[in-house]
C-alpha cells in the first residue's frame, strides 16, 4: 500500500482501536477516529488520532471521499448498525472512495458447541439477541462490499484482554469470581495481537474474508484466574459453582456457550504470527508492563 493510501477512518474509536492506531501511526498512517463524546477529543489527540464527532457527517464524508480504509468497531443494536447505516448514506450520494473495509464481529456468532471446535466455515448457531444481531450485521456488510467491490475483512474476535482490561483488574477490584462450570471453554485474544492482525490485513486486501481472531489455548475462566493469582503471588480464589455465582445477565449468558475457536486461517492464510499465543504469555506481559 502506497503512502497516499495510508489513511484509516475508525468508526467507534475505543479500547481496541487505540491499540491498532499505536501499530499503524509509526508506519506513516493517518488515523481518524469517531467518538460520540467531545470530552474524548483530547485523549484521541494525545494518541495522534484525529478525532471526529460522530454527528459531524460533513467531516466524515470529506475523509471518505479522498480514498480511505474504514474499520467499523460499532456493535449493532438489534437490527440497526450505526456504522453500516452511515456508510450507506454516504455511498448513496457518491460521497465515498473506500478501498478497504474491516468489521469487528465476535466469535459469539457460533453459539454453543459443547466444547467442540469451530472454524470460519462453521454454522452460525447463536441464539442470543446480540449474536443474532452480529450475524445480520455481517451479512449486510458483505452485501455492501460485494455490490461496491470493496475488500472486506470480518474479524470474529474472541474475548479481548490487555492492559487495563484483564483479570488482574477484576482481582484488584474484588469482583473476580472463579466460576466452575463443567466442560466450559473460552478463547481469548490479547489486544496487541488483535491490533497486529488488523494492521496486517490492511496490507493484504487480496486475502479479504472472515477470520477468527483468537489465541491457541481455549480454556476455562477458572484457569485464567488461577494463573493470575499465581503470577501476583496471592492465594487462589475459592471456587464458585455456576449456579451459585453472582453474575449479571450478560455474564451469565456468556457462560451458556462453550466452544474452542480455531485460528488456523489467521496464522496460515493471513500468516499472522501471534505475539501472545496463550494466556500464560499474555498475562505475564500485562504484569510486566503494569
Amino acid at each position: 500500500m502506497g503512502q497516499m493510501d495510508k489513511k484509516l477512518l475508525i468508526f467507534g474509536c475505543g479500547y481496541s482501536a487505540r491499540f491498532i492506531c499505536e501499530k499503524l501511526i509509526p508506519d506513516g498512517w493517518k488515523i481518524f477516529g469517531t467518538t460520540r463524546k467531545k470530552n474524548d477529543f483530547a485523549k484521541l489527540m494525545k494518541l495522534k488520532i484525529e478525532p471526529v464527532f460522530w454527528d459531524d457527517s460533513a467531516t466524515i464524508a470529506s475523509i471518505l471521499s479522498e480514498g480511505c480504509s474504514l474499520l467499523s468497531c460499532i456493535a449493532p443494536k438489534g437490527s440497526f448498525d450505526d456504522g453500516l447505516t452511515r456508510l450507506l448514506q454516504l455511498i448513496k450520494v457518491n460521497a465515498t472512495t473506500v478501498n478497504w473495509i474491516g468489521y469487528m464481529s465476535s466469535t459469539g456468532v457460533y453459539g454453543d458447541r459443547s466444547g467442540g471446535w469451530v472454524t470460519e466455515d462453521s454454522a452460525l448457531d447463536t441464539t442470543t439477541t446480540q449474536g443474532l444481531a452480529r450475524i445480520s450485521a455481517e451479512k449486510n456488510w458483505q452485501i455492501l462490499a460485494s455490490e461496491h467491490q470493496i475488500p472486506l475483512f470480518i474479524f470474529r474476535i474472541a474475548g479481548i484482554y490487555g492492559p487495563g482490561r484483564s483479570v488482574f483488574d477484576r482481582i484488584k477490584a474484588g469482583t473476580a469470581q472463579k466460576v466452575i462450570k463443567s466442560g466450559q471453554y473460552f478463547n481469548r485474544i490479547h489486544v496487541d495481537d488483535l491490533a497486529g492482525a488488523v494492521s496486517l490485513s490492511l496490507l493484504k486486501p487480496k486475502l479479504a474474508g472472515i477470520y477468527n481472531i483468537s489465541d491457541n489455548l481455549p480454556s476455562s475462566g477458572a484457569d485464567i484466574i488461577d494463573e493470575a493469582t499465581k503470577i501476583i503471588g496471592i492465594s487462589i480464589l475459592p471456587e464458585v459453582s455456576f449456579s451459585d455465582a453472582n453474575l449479571s445477565t450478560m455474564a451469565r449468558s456468556f457462560y451458556m456457550d462453550s466452544k474452542r475457536v480455531s485460528n488456523k486461517k489467521l496464522t496460515e492464510s493471513l500468516q499472522y504470527s501471534l505475539k501472545y499465543s496463550d494466556y500464560f504469555s499474555g498475562l505475564r506481559a500485562i504484569k510486566r508492563t503494569g
